[in-house]
């Protein structure tokens, strides 16, 4: 981390940002005690299909519907538009 500050020193950067999860508690110690605070948070949720679409287009690419239908997503698949 030290290196990573000397290098947007010299290079004039003002900032540096980082993305971290919640609940990485050794993640969040180490940062604070670097000097690093929290800014922003991001929210996320998953949004699921209406009942049975999923495992329709599952079907139709012969798929095994998921054990949990409940399951996040990642975030740039979109309903409908799977390959």
């Amino acid at each position: 981390m030290h290196q990573a500050e000397a290098w947007a020193r010299e290079r004039g950067d003002r900032h540096i940002s980082l993305q971290v999860f919640d609940h990485n508690a050794p993640a969040l110690q180490l940062y604070d005690s670097l000097g690093y605070r929290i800014q922003s948070r991001a929210l996320i949720k998953a949004i699921q299909p209406p009942d049975g679409e999923q495992a329709h287009r599952q079907a139709q690419r012969g798929e095994q519907a998921d054990a949990n239908p409940h399951k996040p997503r990642l975030g740039n698949e979109r309903w409908g538009n799977e390959a």
